[in-house]
Parts: C-alpha cells; structure tokens; sequence
C-alpha cells in the first residue's frame, strides 16, 4: 500500500474511475505516513498578523442589478443598526491580529484556540448532523435566492514563509527524516507543481 501511495499521480490516476462520479473523494494515508504538524508551534499562532477578507456568500450568484442590490442592503444596515444588530465592521484586506485585545480576538469571546477547540468539539458531539444534501441545498438556497446576507471571514493566499506551512520544507542540504515529507507529492506545498 505504501509503494502506491509515494506515487502521488499515479495513486490518484488509479482511483479517479471510482471516485469520479461523486465528484470528491478522502484519501487516508497510510498509518506509517505521519507528517509532522508544524501549525501546532504555539509562538507562530500568538503572535500571528494575516490580512482577512470578507466573502459575501450571498452575492456570488449576482442576479438582480447592482444598484437594486445596494439600495437594499443599506436600507436593511440602517435598519438592524437602529435595533443593536451587527453590521460590518472589518473591511476587506483588513489585518486581524490573533494576539490582540479581546474586542479584536477571532474567538468570538473565548480565551484561547484550546478553549475554543474544547468548546467546539463538545457542541459537536451534542448536535444534530446534517445530511450533506441539506447543507448543500441550504448554500445554493443562499446563492440563486438570497434572503440575507451571508458573509464568512477567511484568510487567503497566505504567505508560508512567514506564518508557515502544515508541511515541512526543505531548507537546508543535509538530508535528514523530514526531507521525506518536504519532498513528498502529497505535501500541499508541492501539490500545485507535479
């Protein structure tokens, strides 16, 4: 399994039949290919600076012109600004600081990742799942016929040299065990290459 599995196109060549029709597929890798997790270095998290971006779920199938579109939207801020509801207040390109002050902090109130991942993975385990088609027919709901403003904060396109990858990366010329999945096709970082 393993021998297949080193070869990166090859392994994906030979389950694209099988999986082609649902239109994705989870690779496992083998037990024996354990990556070294480089996001879990504690200093690189705290202190972290990343531009975010808005995505605005809702207009990413733009059907009605664009003025009625506007006009709609700034009625309905002025009109949840006046009952105390949120409005935007991050500007796309915006840098957020994961390190900062509370009012600035991505955990929405939570002290830390750790907590936030306690928190999340509790009210996973006693929460009803969603079948995949709900959630699909509820995204593209939200897309041909938006009644609300959807919107995620994401950060994109960031740069690994400064915050880092999950993989390694080569950076000397001395060989040594990490080399083995800094070189590997299944590293994302080389994945856009092969």
């Amino acid at each position: 399994m393993i021998e297949e599995f080193e070869d990166t196109l090859g392994y994906i060549a030979k389950i694209h039949s099988q999986d082609e029709p649902y239109g994705i597929c989870r690779i496992v890798p083998p037990a024996c290919w354990v990556p070294p997790c480089l996001l879990q270095e504690k200093d690189l998290w705290e202190n972290a600076k990343f531009p975010t971006c808005i995505q605005q779920i809702d207009l990413l199938q733009n059907r009605e012109p664009t003025r009625k579109k506007i006009r709609g939207r700034k009625r309905k801020r002025r009109k949840q600004s006046k009952m105390g509801m949120g409005t935007r207040t991050a500007k796309s390109g915006s840098e957020a600081n994961v390190a900062s002050e509370p009012e600035e902090k991505f955990y929405f109130g939570l002290n830390d990742a750790n907590e936030y991942e306690k928190v999340s993975d509790s009210s996973h385990q006693h929460r009803w799942k969603p079948f995949v088609e709900e959630i699909e027919g509820e995204y593209w709901r939200i897309i041909e016929q938006p009644t609300d403003e959807v919107e995620v904060y994401y950060g994109a396109d960031l740069e690994i040299g400064s915050l880092g990858s999950g993989f390694p990366k080569t950076l000397s010329l001395t060989k040594n065990e990490s080399d083995r999945y800094a070189l590997s096709g299944w590293n994302l970082n080389n994945f856009p290459g092969l």
